[in-house]
């Protein structure tokens, strides 16, 4: 992989792992429109970039339960031990099948027209989600039914195609919660969920085992967490303004696109 490459991938793992459009779909469409082999230990990189986004952009909340951590009992520290406690909830479900079924999903990964049926998928319930939306509740009303729901919706992310924010975003929104706090959960559920996938592939990327030059995959991760940040508040400033629906026609165009192609070089 040389620098152009990282950059593009990089770019598209950065905006479309925090807009609803599947990031693992679109890598799996990248490397093929390319001609790259899938490189897991790149992918799991690019992921380490937009983590950093996150921390960023979602600053306030992970600072919220950072006060959890500690001995206090002022509300505050009792709000992000309750955060804390619903994260790790959500979390629970995508990391139990994420352990079991860690090699059937890294096969689904080179099965291109999986991924555009799970691109169609992700704009449906990112329609149904838009719809239905109206729900004001706040983060700290998150109960543990909203939790587990919610992170047994990213467990079904799993699967490339099918968003893990769109997902948890649009069960966010049927359960009652109010936009912009769907959103930030589920940026807030990412960050277990992005930071374990990197700890299971870290043996590898210690071993040098990883297809290209440091700097190449170093100058991917970069341009991830940059785009990702981006991305971040782009996503938020369209949550706030129900402005959900034209992701769903872009994952249907997308995803109709990738099943036709698909089939077409079968």
């Amino acid at each position: 992989m040389d620098y152009l490459s990282a950059f593009l991938l990089g770019a598209l793992q950065g905006l479309t792992e925090f807009l609803p459009v599947s990031s693992s779909g679109h890598l799996v469409i990248g490397h093929h429109l390319l001609g790259l082999a899938n490189n897991l230990t790149f992918d799991i990189a690019v992921h380490l970039g937009t983590l950093l986004a996150i921390l960023i952009a979602m600053r306030r909340e992970v600072g919220i339960i950072l006060q959890g951590l500690t001995t206090s009992k002022s509300a505050e520290a009792s709000a992000g031990r309750r955060l804390m406690l619903m994260v790790v909830i959500g979390t629970i479900p995508a990391a139990v099948i994420g352990l079991l079924l860690k090699d059937a999903i890294s096969a689904l990964f080179e099965t291109l027209i999986c991924t555009g049926l799970m691109l169609v998928v992700t704009g449906t319930l990112l329609f149904v989600a838009e719809r239905l939306s109206g729900g004001q509740r706040m983060l700290n009303s998150i109960s543990v039914t909203d939790a587990l729901l919610i992170g047994v919706a990213q467990a079904f992310a799993l699967m490339p195609g099918l968003s893990r924010s769109g997902t948890t975003l649009s069960s966010g929104l049927l359960r009652g919660l109010e936009k912009e706090t769907a959103a930030r959960y589920a940026f807030l559920l990412a960050i277990p969920a992005i930071a374990g996938a990197a700890v299971l592939e870290l043996p590898v990327i210690l071993t040098g085992e990883i297809g290209m030059p440091l700097s190449v995959l170093l100058f991917g991760v970069v341009i991830s967490a940059i785009t990702g940040y981006l991305a971040i508040r782009l996503l938020l400033h369209l949550v706030q303004r129900g402005r959900l629906i034209f992701f769903s026609y872009y994952t249907w165009l997308v995803g109709l696109f990738t099943i036709i192609y698909s089939l077409l070089n079968m």
